[in-house]
């Protein structure tokens, strides 16, 4: 089951991923990239569901899922791609201290 953040935690995230080159949020988008598509074994299938999730956290208006899905050839779904989404914001946030760790 997915739970919905907050929109202001997504709208930082989205800030740190697009621009923040400091410590420790480099860190923290770096390393939380290790839960996107955790489950699946092809690295090259992974790499390039991590540069679209992060593409999408960025911008999804401009990058929405359709648009991903074609030009990197995602084999996933689009409620898969929203769960990726939602644990790698979710993870950078915890790691930042936004929100608390389960």
């Amino acid at each position: 089951m997915i739970h919905r953040l907050p929109r202001g935690i997504y709208r930082a995230v989205s800030g740190i991923v697009e621009g923040v080159d400091a410590e420790p949020y480099r860190t923290a988008v770096s390393e939380s990239t290790e839960v996107i598509a955790s489950d699946v074994a092809s690295e090259r299938v992974r790499l390039r569901m991590i540069t679209a999730v992060q593409l999408s956290v960025i911008s999804s208006r401009e990058w929405p899922f359709e648009r991903l899905q074609r030009r990197y050839d995602l084999p996933c779904s689009i409620s898969y791609f929203k769960k990726q989404k939602y644990l790698y914001v979710r993870e950078i946030a915890v790691r930042i201290g936004m929100i608390a760790a389960d």
